[in-house]
């Protein structure tokens, strides 16, 4: 749990440090308001007596003091007084110092650390100084915004009022952060919208997709349905023109031989005929009576010639060789 918390904590610190980075990388007139180009003026003092001249009138203006303006008083506390430096600090100047330090200012910040003890400088100034200060820039028509130590320390001022001066800043600071929010929520509205008109087209086109396989599934059956029925409709003209062609065969046949010789049997298979029957002739007149038919294309004798002793005729087997077209055309 405690390492869950921990890694909220490392990710909301990195969003800040990311939020503080990101605004000090845009312009100032973009971040301060009424679009100025800077907030605030600032005046280094060095020497006392001071002047400031009039060139910070009508602005508000931060006082940097050069620490050798101050009295620096050297500390040493232990690093489990860390967490509550500033009252440790505060005691030990009142109780160091005549009147209980009342006409005083200070701030302070930890120098180094040496083992389990901590090095504490305190800066020191007469209250009294900080109000000409603050008087003088009145005159000036300006407003002291911040009165601090100048130098690379972390101190906090020694006179803030960037509650009441940065107060219109601060407003500017919320309607721009509102104003990039809105600006990313359209951005990200309006992806929204796109992605959703995506969707929609898709889902359209999937639609689509699928009624246009369902009507190819509902073409293909009806095309193998008919595909079947003009196979069966072919098959019945087949045979239709088979017995056709048998029929044709029949008549050209009893058209062709006599009343001497009938046919006792006739049996179509593919593109032969076999015929059996009995002849008053000589075999080879039936012969030459059935080759010059346009759909025979041989005449063979496919069995031996008998004479029947009961019908007085002569017994013949022969296989006739076709040809459809030839019946066809006929």
């Amino acid at each position: 749990m405690k390492e869950h918390t921990g890694i909220q904590a490392y990710i909301g610190w990195r969003l800040v440090a990311s939020w503080r980075w990101a605004y000090q990388q845009l312009p100032a007139w973009l971040v301060l308001p009424g679009f100025l180009r800077q907030w605030s003026h600032t005046v280094q003092i060095d020497a006392i007596p001071f002047e400031i001249d009039g060139s910070v009138s009508g602005q508000f203006v931060d006082v940097e003091l050069n620490p050798a303006l101050m009295l620096q008083k050297q500390l040493i506390v232990p690093h489990a007084a860390k967490a509550k430096l500033a009252r440790t600090v505060e005691l030990d100047v009142r109780q160091s110092l005549p009147g209980g330090g009342d006409d005083l200012v200070w701030v302070s910040t930890i120098e180094k650390r040496e083992g389990s003890n901590l090095h504490v400088i305190v800066y020191l100034i007469k209250r009294k100084t900080l109000e000409q200060i603050e008087e003088l820039l009145a005159s000036k028509n300006a407003i002291a915004r911040t009165i601090s130590v100048s130098g690379g320390y972390k101190l906090k001022p020694l006179i803030d009022h960037r509650r009441v001066t940065d107060r219109s800043r601060r407003v500017w600071d919320i309607v721009l952060v509102l104003l990039l929010v809105l600006s990313f929520g359209l951005v990200f509205w309006g992806e929204l919208r796109e992605r959703a008109e995506l969707q929609a087209r898709i889902s359209l086109l999937q639609q689509q997709k699928t009624e246009l396989s369902t009507g190819l599934l509902s073409l293909r059956e009806k095309l193998e349905n008919e595909s079947s029925s003009y196979s069966a409709i072919l098959n019945d003209a087949n045979a239709l023109m088979s017995e056709h062609q048998r029929l044709h065969a029949i008549l050209d046949l009893t058209e062709v031989l006599d009343d001497k010789t009938w046919i006792s049997e006739l049996v179509f298979s593919g593109s032969n005929l076999r015929l059996s029957g009995f002849t008053g002739d000589e075999i080879t007149s039936v012969i030459d009576a059935i080759r010059p038919l346009g759909w025979v294309n041989r005449v063979d004798i496919s069995g031996p010639i008998t004479f029947d002793t009961y019908t007085r005729k002569n017994r013949f087997d022969l296989s006739v060789s076709t040809n459809k077209a030839g019946v066809i055309d006929n």
